[in-house]
C-alpha cells in the first residue's frame, strides 16, 4: 500500500547541484518532488515529465540502504507511465505476475525510456546512502 502526497515543480538546476542530470539532451523536461509512503515508510520521490513526440513520466525514491533484507526497512518506489502518445505495454510476467515486461514501439519512445531509465539510476544512486546512519 502506498500514500502519495502533491508534487511541487522543482527546476533542473537542483539536480545540476546534486551531481544527477549531467547529461544535456534534445527533449524538454519538467521535474518536480514529493513525499510517499510505503508500508509504513515515507521517503522522498522525485518525478521527470520526458516530452519529446511522446511524453513519459518517471516517479522514483528510496528510503535507502538498511542493512538487510524487506524486514529491515528499505523502500524503493519506481512509476513509469505514458502521459501522452506513447506506444507502452506492460504485463504481468506469468504463471505467478512475479515481474514485469516493458515494450515500447518507437524510435523516440526508444529514447525517453533511456531518459527515464538513466533519471531512476541517479536518483537511486544518489539516495541510496541517505538514510543509512537512522
Amino acid at each position: 500500500m502506498k500514500k502519495e502526497h502533491p508534487f511541487f515543480k522543482i527546476g533542473p538546476e537542483w539536480f545540476d547541484n546534486k551531481g544527477l542530470e549531467k547529461k544535456n539532451n534534445h527533449m524538454a523536461s519538467e521535474y518536480s518532488y514529493s513525499v510517499v509512503e510505503v508500508d509504513g515508510c515515507e521517503f522522498p520521490v522525485f518525478k521527470k515529465e520526458i516530452i519529446s513526440a511522446n511524453i513519459l513520466e518517471a516517479v522514483v525514491g528510496t528510503n535507502g540502504y538498511k542493512g538487510g533484507d524487506s524486514g529491515h526497512g528499505s523502500r524503493t518506489f519506481i512509476r513509469i507511465k505514458d502521459l501522452g502518445s506513447t506506444d507502452i505495454r506492460i504485463t504481468k510476467v506469468e504463471p505467478y505476475g512475479d515481474g514485469v515486461e516493458i515494450i515500447l514501439g518507437g524510435d523516440t519512445e526508444l529514447m525517453t525510456i533511456i531518459d527515464a531509465l538513466r533519471f531512476i539510476t541517479d536518483v537511486l544512486e544518489s539516495k541510496a546512502g541517505d538514510f543509512i546512519d537512522e
